[in-house]
């Protein structure tokens, strides 16, 4: 038996099929198409821009390596728009807004500096002890970065250091030329209980780019170290190292920003995109 419908029925699935539409409007002269259930009341949105082979207007982040991409792509972004340009030092970060004025801010360039290969290694062990042989290792390995004094001096310290590392270290002194005076005791051997002194410079100087691309620095290292128990520890501080890896970073910006074409730049962080209102 088929089911019969009432006429108060069908008039009912008629409202129900009229009110579950979809209707298509127009703005910012983009259409959307907006479905609203009955039953549930929510206003669902879908533009279906996924389905034309090109979006309506370009957004996302590009990230590029190097300055010279950043400068180019961002040129060729721009267009009419005027991109905003941040520098953001505790990033550290550089990031160019395309569509800044009255956007989504959704439309960006970014780029991340790298240190420099041979500053990386040196930072890493700022202000870390080790024992006097890797220490000794150390200052051979890269002693082509040292300016001051001369490498081929420190490399001669260096083996010093490693031709005494089963002697016992009794003192450190400051000389008044600057230097670090350490003496030592043979321990082992035929000259068991002989005396001797190595010298090294209190303070020595490292010459090299902080961020890839950047000019070299002029950078102190201050020595520093420990005798303990278990022999001689050696170190360094380098002086200031803040101050140079933000004048290393600034003058990267200003390398960028002048290669631009007219941009407002910024220090400071990037503000977030905008959200739509739901």
């Amino acid at each position: 038996m088929s089911e019969i419908r009432t006429e108060a029925e069908a008039v009912a699935d008629i409202a129900v099929d009229t009110v579950n539409r979809t209707n298509e409007v127009e703005p910012d002269s983009a259409s959307i198409f907006v479905t609203v259930a009955k039953s549930t009341e929510v206003v669902k949105v879908d533009s279906f821009e996924r389905f034309r082979s090109t979006p309506r207007r370009p957004r996302g982040t590009e990230i590029v390596h190097t300055p010279q991409s950043f400068i180019d792509l961002v040129t060729a972004l721009a267009g009419e728009e005027d991109p905003v340009v941040y520098a953001h030092k505790a990033a550290p970060q550089i990031v160019a807004i395309v569509n800044h004025f009255g956007g989504w801010l959704d439309h960006r360039v970014t780029y991340s500096p790298k240190f420099d290969r041979r500053f990386s290694a040196w930072f890493s062990r700022n202000g870390k002890m080790v024992t006097q042989v890797d220490f000794a290792e150390f200052l051979e390995d890269h002693a082509s970065a040292i300016s001051i004094p001369d490498p081929a001096d420190l490399i001669e310290i260096a083996r010093n250091f490693q031709a005494t590392s089963k002697v016992s270290f009794e003192s450190g002194n400051r000389l008044q030329s600057g230097d670090v005076q350490f003496s030592y005791i043979e321990e082992t051997g035929p000259k068991a209980g002989a005396k001797g002194t190595i010298k090294i410079p209190e303070t020595f100087v490292i010459s090299l780019p902080v961020y890839e691309g950047t000019s070299a620095l002029a950078i102190t290292a201050k020595l520093r170290y420990r005798i303990t128990k278990d022999g001689l520890a050696l170190g360094y501080k380098l002086v200031a190292i803040e101050d140079y890896i933000e004048a290393s970073f600034l003058e990267l910006a200003d390398a960028i920003v002048t290669g631009l074409p007219q941009s407002l730049h910024l220090e400071g962080e990037a503000p977030s995109p905008v959200a739509p209102l739901s």
